[in-house]
């Protein structure tokens, strides 16, 4: 009882690092994008930049889909661990690990690329020519 005691936290520590470090490797991406328009960057626009940017953070990366992406490759990954290596606790802890790490970084990649589409339709319903 004590191994599977031990190996519960150590599949808990695994989990909270591999959904931390995405995130962290995340952070201000995507808010922080900055558009190439066709017309003037003056201050109207550095002004306009601002205040799309900051909408776009609304959308942080601590959200139910990263979550959910989480759970769904701990899920699958642990499944898979025990599966190939014939009920072994330990290969169902790093199998969960590696999941769930993959699981939290491809929906993490998802938020960056839609708080990026956030600054680019802000600037747009502002009247400025965004090209990409």
């Amino acid at each position: 009882m004590a191994e599977a005691s031990k190996n519960i936290r150590q599949l808990g520590l695994i989990i909270a690092t591999a959904f931390v470090l995405p995130l962290s490797a995340c952070a201000g991406g995507g808010a922080a994008y900055q558009p190439i328009v066709d017309g003037p960057q003056n201050a109207k626009f550095q002004q306009d930049l601002q205040q799309c940017q900051a909408l776009a953070e609304q959308r942080g990366y601590d959200n139910s889909d990263v979550r959910t992406g989480a759970a769904v490759g701990a899920a699958a990954g642990g499944l898979g661990g025990v599966l190939r290596r014939g009920n072994d606790t330990r290969n169902g802890l790093i199998g969960a690990a590696v999941g769930s790490v993959y699981g939290a970084s491809g929906a993490a990649l998802a938020t960056r690329t839609e708080r990026k589409n956030i600054v680019k339709r802000c600037m747009i319903g502002r009247g400025h020519r965004v090209l990409g």
